[in-house]
């Protein structure tokens, strides 16, 4: 089976299992938008952010681990592994619990303080749930994993609808509750994963062996969370939970492009690793980099074409101008998909310091540029530091790969990026004649920035339609 082959297998596994719930939030957008205001959405924003930072932290994120030991592993040795693991968990879940009733205690006045115990809720069921979801993958049960992402998307629809028209912002954070704790069962039972959970099979060397492996990442995730979720507690302490609002609605877009990525993603790590060895592995890398980067441009040029008409179709009235802000949110996910995928590389090589060492580049990035921007300019402060931000972990990861593997697109992603910022700029006169104007320009460089990259897939895909033609 050829190398593009097999990387499209690779992405077809974790196709269905991902999709349906990242999709969700954005199928699901206008009813929110019209069951919350700006406000209110900004809440369950934050809330999602503060789940989503502790998430990696509290179990020393241990389901990071069931995802890799399992393999080739005995049956004992796998009741072993996830037995300590899920024991483990319930153990921080408890003591988590106890550090948040003594937080209580405190009285600051913010949203995490005064939603202290949904962020709670969230962050536990999503803990469970994200166990059941990577031990499946991890005894290669994909049939599973993905039906979780259909059953948790169906759920989160079912009690979004239930419960937030009555009681809003606390319906949302239930919903998200009830949903993970559904998927979670379902995942547990219809994989059959109770075959592998015994109290008796709880092991202290296992668990070391697996606090081992994940303990180090847990740093990677709390720098990727200061880079794209910093910006949300200090907009909500000098701009408000409106902007807050504005920003998770501007980011919609942004974040299916990014998902899309995310899944292409999943599947090149493994084929890096398969072909890294390879005498050839420079020209392909590349070129695979040149595709993808300019599929993900002509997107983002797409998406500042009809950013405004997304929002006006999307959401109501009181959310109109987040549409100035999805424009520059879509580059920063273009940097940030661009060291994610030159990352590949230190994962190939087995030289994770690297992949550390830039993404503190981008933690502190966000630390010095949130803070410098947010209290001048607010929401456009936090965008142009998530960009900036994202821009650091990316040059730093390209000038460490340099080493491994020669990087030839340095040209093409400025030309690209500057086709992207001509286009904003020109948006933001709000003249949708210059603006179809600047983007027949723009498409006219980009075919011509992009055109012996395309010109091959092209060629390719005339041969493969002919021989089929011909059969």
């Amino acid at each position: 089976m050829g190398r593009n082959k097999i990387l499209a297998k690779n992405i077809s596994f974790v196709l269905i299992g991902n999709v349906g719930s990242k999709l969700m939030g954005f199928i699901m957008l206008p009813l929110y938008t019209s069951w919350l205001s700006p406000a209110d959405y900004g809440v369950t924003d934050i809330m999602g952010v503060y789940a989503g930072l502790l998430l990696n932290v509290v179990a020393c994120d241990v389901s990071d681990a069931i995802f890799v030991f399992p393999s080739g592993a005995t049956e004992v040795e796998i009741k072993k592994y996830y037995s300590s693991g899920f024991f483990f968990q319930i153990f921080c879940s408890l003591l988590c619990a106890f550090a948040f009733f003594l937080l209580t205690f405190i009285g600051a006045k913010n949203s995490f303080f005064e939603y202290i115990w949904y962020v709670y809720g969230i962050l536990i069921s999503n803990l469970f749930q994200k166990y059941a979801q990577d031990f499946c993958r991890g005894i290669n049960k994909m049939s599973v994993f993905s039906f979780t992402g259909i059953v948790q998307s169906a759920s989160i629809a079912l009690f979004s609808i239930l419960l937030i028209p009555h009681t809003g912002v606390y319906g949302f954070a239930t919903a998200m509750i009830i949903a993970n704790t559904i998927t979670g069962i379902f995942t547990f039972f219809y994989s059959r994963s109770y075959r592998f959970l015994s109290v008796f099979m709880f092991d202290w060397t296992c668990l070391k062996r697996m606090l081992k492996y994940s303990i180090p990442l847990i740093p990677t995730a709390i720098m990727w969370w200061l880079v794209s979720s910093l910006n949300r507690p200090l907009l909500e302490r000098h701009v408000g939970m409106f902007a807050i609002g504005l920003f998770a609605v501007a980011n919609k877009l942004p974040n299916v492009l990014n998902m899309v990525f995310g899944l292409f993603q999943q599947a090149w790590n493994i084929t890096a690793i398969e072909e890294f060895a390879k005498k050839d592995f420079s020209l392909y890398y590349n070129k695979m980099f040149r595709v993808v980067f300019g599929m993900q441009t002509f997107l983002c040029m797409v998406l500042v074409l009809f950013s405004k008409l997304f929002v006006m179709l999307f959401t109501s009235a009181e959310y109109m101008e987040a549409w100035k802000y999805v424009p520059l949110l879509c580059l920063s996910v273009l940097f940030s998909n661009t060291s994610a995928f030159v990352g590949s590389v230190f994962t190939a090589i087995r030289k994770s310091n690297y992949i550390f060492i830039s993404t503190i580049f981008g933690g502190v990035g966000a630390i010095v540029f949130n803070y410098l921007l947010i209290p001048q300019y607010g929401l456009l402060g936090a965008c142009v530091a998530i960009i900036l931000s994202h821009l650091l972990s990316m040059v730093s990861r390209i000038f460490f790969s340099a080493g491994f593997v020669e990087f030839k697109a340095k040209a093409v992603i400025v030309y690209n990026i500057l086709i992207i910022m001509l286009l904003y700029f020109v948006s933001l006169m709000e003249k949708g004649w210059i603006l179809g104007f600047t983007f027949a320009i723009g498409l006219v460089v980009f075919v011509s920035v992009n055109h012996d990259t395309y010109s091959i897939l092209i060629l390719k895909l005339k041969n493969t339609v002919g021989r089929h033609i011909n059969k």
